[in-house]
């Protein structure tokens, strides 16, 4: 799949549509309100480490999503070999809720508990992912709202604390016995990352911030986040592969990075960076062709499922 951020209109939709590598193609995330999203510099590349972005959810709001759900059911779905999966995301549960009615029709409901990059009035808005119990209202909230016969993915944010990662994977746990949850994505973005941009051969500026806003603080993203995507993909597989999907997203770039994931026996995997970076809805293909190029007995095994 596509990962959330990389598609938010009908024209995203039908882009995305022409690539014959996508199982399921992921729209939002969406928002209860329109935003207008971050102003300035909100996406910076880092040739050999990753990106920074700070996007901070531009979307046409819940009111959109209404007014063109069915056409993009029916763009996705068309030849019967794809489905849609649209992103959501809250300030309370309420929104959620409204939101997860708004996505009846499409194959899955992702729920986006993980943005970092969503400020009011200068100060940083709270992370969903960190706090357990809201992790289980979130839940509820949308599987209820959703309906019987929903299919309800939460995508939480990387953990570097051992400990809220356990609590966090007992509410997990807990949710998907109740029936709550059919899947996990992992990861978002890693919360206020930073990097500079150098001036070359002098200037004013030494040296800038590499995005706008926040004083620079944005999700780092891409390959440099590989090995800490994969530690949570195995814990979440071992704890909860039997319970939920596991879905993996965070540094696949080419053949080896997809193996890495693929490894972890992970259900399905999403793609950001890569097709941000160069809005060519051909890099899934060509993502997909280097894995099985260099690694076809892994190809043989994986594709075949």
């Amino acid at each position: 799949m596509n990962a959330a951020g990389t598609a938010k209109t009908v024209a995203h939709a039908k882009k995305l549509a022409r690539s014959e590598a996508l199982a399921e193609i992921t729209m939002g995330s969406f928002t209860y309100e329109a935003r207008p999203g971050n102003e300035g510099k909100v996406f910076h590349p880092e040739p050999g480490i990753g990106s920074l972005n700070s996007l901070g959810i531009p979307n046409g709001g819940r009111e959109y999503l209404r007014s063109v759900i069915d056409e993009l059911i029916s763009i996705v779905e068309c030849t019967g070999e794809r489905q849609l999966r649209v992103s959501i995301a809250g300030s309370n549960t309420k929104e959620l809720a409204a939101l997860a009615k708004t996505t009846r029709g499409a194959s899955t409901c992702e729920v986006n508990l993980g943005c970092p990059n969503v400020w009011d009035g200068g100060k940083q808005k709270d992370i969903w992912s960190f706090n357990p119990d809201r992790i289980g209202d979130a839940a509820i909230a949308v599987k209820e709202a959703a309906g019987d016969g929903s299919f309800v993915a939460l995508k939480l944010s990387p953990y570097s604390d051992p400990g809220l990662f356990a609590r966090v994977m007992d509410t997990l746990e807990h949710l998907a016995e109740e029936g709550y949850i059919d899947e996990v994505v992992y990861a978002n973005a890693y919360p206020n990352a930073f990097l500079w941009t150098i001036t070359e051969n002098g200037g004013p500026e030494i040296a800038a911030a590499a995005i706008s806003p926040a004083g620079g603080l944005a999700g780092g993203a891409g390959r440099g986040f590989l090995p800490f995507v994969l530690g949570g993909l195995r814990q979440l597989k071992q704890r909860l592969g039997k319970k939920v999907d596991i879905t993996g997203v965070g540094g696949i770039v080419d053949g080896w990075s997809l193996a890495q994931h693929l490894l972890c026996d992970v259900d399905a995997v999403q793609i950001n960076t890569a097709f941000y970076e160069t809005d060519d809805p051909g890099v899934f293909s060509k993502i997909i062709e280097d894995f099985v190029a260099k690694y076809p007995h892994l190809a043989e095994r994986y594709l075949q499922q």
